[in-house]
């Protein structure tokens, strides 16, 4: 059989999709454990400040702002999934997440809650504009950044574990991977001219992402990590 050279542009359009799909997959994947882990200690999973600029990430799917990243599979159809576990999340920050403000009562916490909500929705609608981002691929490594910097700001305020689990923290983190590497290996209709910001985002958002994993792990192997969870809890209460 005679070979058939591989060019560049041939392995970029195998690679993309491979990639791209790896990182979606991950993605639901971290969604239902970080959903999980919320209704199981009565919290949520994601920093509240970043779950309201992924909301407004999805809304933009949504509204159709931007260009298709699969050719067959619409923006759309993507969004519905993790619109809806957005939706799930907010509904747990609005629920539990006055717990981790002392400082402020459980009304002031729901209106700055639907503050930054109303206030952040249009973050990324105005930062694809600005960026030419016709694919949402910048705004997306952006909206990353803020969850994986904001992840061990929520494990140092909390004091505890309590709605997170080395599996999310690694799940995160193989998701960071595929996405910038899908990035990299984006074909020249995704129209990703300026890789200088994707590798920031890419770099700057695993650090973080690493360094939150390994201190999980770590509190996880301590030794008063198999304290009851109650015992952990009253602890955290008693640090404030």
């Amino acid at each position: 059989l005679p070979s058939v050279p591989i060019t560049i542009g041939a392995l970029e359009t195998i690679m993309f999709p491979a990639l791209m799909g790896t990182a979606i997959g991950l993605s639901l994947l971290w969604y239902v454990l970080a959903l999980r882990l919320g209704f199981r200690d009565r919290t949520y999973g994601v920093p509240a400040a970043a779950v309201c600029f992924y909301f407004s990430w999805d809304l933009s799917w949504l509204g159709g702002e931007f260009h298709r990243w699969f050719p067959a599979v619409p923006m759309w159809a993507m969004a519905i999934p993790f619109g809806t576990m957005d939706v799930i999340l907010l509904g747990q920050v609005a629920a539990w997440g006055w717990k981790d403000f002392p400082g402020l009562s459980r009304k002031a916490f729901s209106w700055t809650l639907a503050i930054t909500l109303v206030t952040a929705s249009g973050a990324i609608p105005v930062l694809g504009h600005s960026l030419h981002d016709t694919y949402g691929l910048y705004t997306a490594a952006m909206t990353m950044l803020s969850i994986s910097v904001l992840y061990p700001v929520m494990l140092y305020n909390r004091r505890s574990t309590r709605g997170q689990s080395v599996a999310v923290a690694a799940v995160w983190l193989a998701v960071i991977v595929f996405y910038t590497a899908a990035c990299l290996a984006a074909p020249g209709w995704v129209d990703l001219s300026d890789h200088w910001l994707i590798d920031y985002a890419g770099f700057a958002s695993a650090v973080p992402s690493a360094a939150y994993l390994i201190a999980m792990i770590r509190l996880r192997t301590a030794p008063h990590s198999n304290a009851p969870r109650s015992e952990e809890h009253t602890s955290e209460l008693q640090s404030h």
